[in-house]
């Protein structure tokens, strides 16, 4: 595996190019140390539990999200569940369906989730389906508040909460002329008002956002799209400071294929 790392505005960025996995028929683990046996997730009345997130609250907890599938009759559900020493517990459920959970950036202490909702309609163009926010509590989710809406083939979307402002970004097909690319870039600085900030770029190979101050989000894009001096887009960057879009000029990198960038707090 090898990786970039940059820091820019407070943020480090980190770029995964490349993994390779190979595992053995049995491989032994220390002495003292075994897995615990397989255990199935689900809700009353649902089949399984599909998890999309996994990872460590602040109190060191480990905690699962993602979508109650199968079983009739009962609807779709989303779920949150706390790792209790040798067992899942379930922290909270919601009674609507999420396509995939996205990573968002907030302050300590804080949870918040970013979806995409089954639930659909038809636009000029195709399938439609809302791109939803909530914050997430030890026993239970806030109210959603949705974004806007998304084509129903899109999965590339992360977003950033400061203690000011809340930001989005996606990576979403637009039916324009002159064509421009597929990023959207979305603020908030009021529950259920949402404004969207013009910008150029392609995000189909990943997106990435992170607060850098109250009123500033740093922003990371990657797509091989080819572009006019021949070269691939590859991964780009942009910082919104209050309202105004300021793309950076040079590429981050400029080496093969680079997808998913993810940001996180500097130390």
């Amino acid at each position: 595996m090898r990786s970039i790392s940059r820091q820019v505005g407070g943020v480090s960025l980190g770029i995964f190019l490349a993994m390779t996995i190979t595992a053995s028929l049995s491989t032994a683990l220390p002495d003292g140390r075994a897995w615990s046996p397989t255990e199935l997730l689900c809700l009353p009345g649902h089949n399984y539990c599909a998890p999309d997130r996994f990872e460590t609250y602040p109190d060191g907890a480990l905690f699962l999200t993602g979508a109650a599938l199968g079983g009739e009759g009962v609807g779709r559900a989303t779920a949150g569940l706390r790792w209790a020493d040798t067992t899942w517990v379930l922290a909270w459920s919601v009674p609507f369906g999420a396509a995939f959970i996205g990573a968002v950036h907030s302050l300590p202490g804080t949870s918040h989730l970013i979806w995409k909702g089954v639930d659909c309609c038809f636009g000029e163009y195709g399938t439609l389906n809302p791109l939803v926010m909530a914050e997430a509590f030890d026993d239970h989710v806030g109210p959603p508040d949705t974004v806007t809406l998304i084509w129903q083939d899109r999965f590339n979307y992360s977003a950033a909460v400061g203690s000011r402002r809340r930001w989005v970004v996606v990576s979403d097909r637009q039916h324009q002329a002159p064509y421009e690319g597929d990023l959207r870039l979305f603020y908030s600085d009021t529950a259920g008002a949402w404004r969207e900030v013009e910008v150029a770029g392609h995000g189909g190979d990943g997106v990435a956002i992170a607060a850098v101050d109250d009123t500033t989000a740093l922003v990371a894009w990657t797509s091989s799209f080819i572009e006019a001096d021949g070269r691939r887009e590859n991964l780009r960057w942009g910082m919104l400071r209050g309202t105004q879009w300021l793309p950076a000029v040079q590429r981050l990198s400029d080496q093969g294929l680079i997808y998913s960038p993810k940001l996180r707090p500097r130390p």
